[in-house]
């Protein structure tokens, strides 16, 4: 079915459930599937930046560019008679506010989105001449007409662009970065696509008022025009990189674009190349990686908050891998801050998880190794929050945590707002709720005498 039909309600329903989802965190209620997946400014650093402007109040935005999104939101605060008449009056001043051109697409299928910012890359030395998508496009004459959310139906557009035949060589090369406009009456939304294993699109704005509510208007101008500006200034950004893609080489497609950290005390970075994901689940963010000098083997993942002190901690005692770097993504002057997301280097252990292993098949000492380890965090001042199954090493017969994202201070770490409701949690846990030593220790018990 065509991106249109797709996106509406019950269409859409029947598509997450299906073989080929968007991995857009949506998914039918009756068939639930797993449609969450890493951050797309994780696989290319022009989100992150994009997302780093949006949110910087003190960017200096151009006269031009704030005129014309006045002239902008003055149109999009219109009430049209059909979608024609508004296209007529949105396309060119949408156009004049980015200072990008706006084209029509056509797919091999024939479909087509509302439009399209396009970019040819032209290497006559590598015999390649290809026109990419940097942006689509779609809109509604308003928010509902249609009986879809424009933000989905371009989600189903920018798939659809991708598995084309023409983009097969391309895609193979990238992760094939791309935004998308989804504009509806007075609301405008920004997304970020890449296209892996499956297709990812993320909302990297919320639907944004466009309309002229107000005498006082200078303050949502300047906010929107900033929107515009930003992915103006990224849609650039995105130009070079289609520009100057190596044609032959690894392929970037399949996993994070960070490729380099810092060891404490080092002047030279590390520079390590991804094998593959440790899990299994479309959301997995830990990596084995292989370093480049030297080709040892270490596990590269990302996450909002991490302890690395409890790990640090652990690690002195052998009772964790070792930590090798725990910091921003990329700390070089003027990069990117990636929201705040942490990269956590450690030493890879030959072994398995407890989730891995049978009962049976744990050391003898299993028990009493793990509660060493639990009262060496206690005694140290820390809680760890979540003593599972999959956090838990079994390397050589010596048994290691591995996972230290809840970790925290005693008295000050907190649980996380999203708590799974499958697992069983010791009584007292809850979202926000101060992690226990209690807590650890019922988990202990589960663990160590399973009913």
């Amino acid at each position: 079915m065509t991106p249109s039909q797709a996106a509406k309600s019950a269409n859409y329903r029947m598509e997450q459930s299906g073989s080929n989802p968007l991995y857009d965190g949506r998914y039918d209620d009756a068939n639930p599937a797993a449609t969450i997946a890493p951050p797309v400014q994780l696989y290319h650093p022009v989100f992150a930046r994009f997302i780093d402007d949006v949110n910087n109040t003190a960017l200096e935005i151009p006269g031009e560019v704030l005129v014309a999104t006045a002239d902008l939101m003055h149109k999009a605060s219109g009430i049209y008679q059909d979608e024609d008449a508004r296209k007529s009056k949105i396309r060119p001043a949408l156009k004049k506010a980015l200072s990008l051109d706006i084209t029509n697409l056509v797919n091999d299928d024939r479909t087509s989105p509302d439009g399209g910012i396009m970019w040819t890359i032209s290497k006559p030395e590598a015999a390649l001449d290809h026109t990419v998508a940097l942006a689509i496009k779609e809109e509604k004459r308003e928010l509902g007409e249609g009986g879809c959310d424009p933000s989905t139906q371009a989600s189903f557009s920018v798939q659809r662009y991708w598995v084309q035949h023409a983009n097969n060589a391309l895609r193979a090369l990238c992760c094939c970065p791309t935004f998308l406009i989804a504009f509806a009456g007075p609301w405008i939304s920004v997304l970020g696509a890449v296209f892996t294993d499956k297709c990812i699109p993320q909302r990297l704005t919320d639907f944004i008022w466009m309309g002229n509510g107000s005498v006082f208007n200078s303050h949502a101008c300047r906010r929107v025009a900033r929107v515009l500006y930003s992915l103006t200034r990224s849609l650039h950004e995105l130009r070079r990189y289609y520009t100057t893609l190596p044609q032959t080489g690894p392929s970037t497609r399949f996993f994070p674009s960070p490729k380099e950290f810092q060891c404490p005390g080092s002047s030279t970075p590390v520079r390590f190349e991804y094998a593959e994901p440790l899990e299994r689940d479309a959301g997995c963010v830990a990596f084995l990686c292989k370093t480049k000098e030297d080709n040892q083997s270490i596990v590269v993942k990302f996450a909002e908050s991490y302890c690395s002190e409890a790990h640090a901690h652990l690690a002195a005692k052998g009772m964790a891998p070792q930590l090798l770097y725990c910091g921003p993504i990329d700390p070089s002057p003027g990069a990117p801050s990636y929201g705040g997301l942490k990269m956590i280097v450690m030493e890879y252990l030959e072994g398995k998880t407890v989730a891995q292993v049978e009962q049976h098949n744990l050391p003898g000492d299993f028990a009493v190794q793990l509660k060493k380890i639990i009262g060496v965090l206690h005694a140290g001042g820390f809680v760890f929050g979540d003593l599972r199954p999959p956090n838990i090493m079994v390397s050589k017969d010596k048994v290691k945590l591995i996972d230290f994202d809840w970790a925290g201070q005693m008295g000050i770490a907190q649980y996380p707002l999203h708590l799974s409701s499958r697992i069983v949690w010791p009584e007292g846990v809850g979202p926000l709720g101060k992690i226990e030593k209690a807590h650890d220790l019922a988990m202990l018990q589960a663990l160590i005498n399973p009913v």
